[in-house]
């Protein structure tokens, strides 16, 4: 059995007898929209830094139940495709 479903900022499945959380529909446009906005600002790569600080504080919860590598992989293509 394999149920998920989305709240305010996580998507949470059960398969089996497993929990597990993931950022929600949506957040890595979020992460994405910040790196982007971070470019602008006076000290683009301090501001790309509190962004991936402030977003990996959010989802904090959610790394400890998914796949370590992928959220990873997936900060560093977010601030690449940015510029950082």
């Amino acid at each position: 059995m394999n149920t998920e479903t989305q709240t305010l900022v996580f998507r949470i499945s059960l398969f089996v007898d497993h929990l597990r959380l993931r950022p929600g529909d949506g957040a890595w446009d979020e992460l994405t929209q910040h790196l982007g906005d971070a470019r602008e600002d006076d000290d683009p790569d301090d501001a790309a830094r509190r962004a991936v600080s402030g977003w990996v504080s959010a989802y904090g919860p959610a790394f400890e139940t998914s796949r370590e590598r992928e959220t990873i992989d997936g900060l560093l293509v977010a601030a690449a495709e940015q510029g950082f």
